[in-house]
């Protein structure tokens, strides 16, 4: 496969929050076709985000991949704050994480990293109480 041999890439994952459930609530309500926007909103950012060497990839449900070949350890932040911001200007609540995947190491492996680092950065998000909590 060529993006095996890739000396390295980015792979990034992104989960619009809410999406599922709030998917449903517009289906049960307005019909599938409504329920699809969010979906087309999320593909439109990306489509936007990235280049056409890129590999984009919806995995199922309301989780989204995308394989930045080509692209070294230096921009995997850069790449995800980019696309976080995209995100966040087109009111797409979504949680994006990345990790490099270097020569020595495999796709399944850089994924999990990225999974893990787009979690981490979900309940950052979440609102919670903070250190003033309850100080008056």
């Amino acid at each position: 496969m060529v993006l095996a041999n890739q000396a390295q890439s980015v792979l990034l994952s992104a989960a619009p929050s809410g999406w599922s459930t709030a998917t449903q609530a517009v289906n049960d309500r307005d019909g599938h076709g409504a329920g699809h926007t969010p979906l087309r909103q999320t593909a439109q950012v990306l489509r936007e985000a990235f280049r056409s060497t890129d590999v984009l990839a919806r995995l199922g449900g309301d989780e989204f991949a995308v394989l930045a070949v080509e692209t070294d350890a230096d921009a995997a932040t850069c790449e995800r704050d980019r696309l976080q911001a995209r995100f966040d200007r087109a009111d797409v609540p979504a949680s994006v994480g990345a990790a490099t995947r270097e020569s020595a190491g495999g796709l399944t492996d850089a994924w999990q990293r990225a999974d893990g680092d787009m979690y981490r950065v979900k309940n950052s998000r979440r609102p919670g109480p903070t250190a003033d909590a309850g100080a008056s």
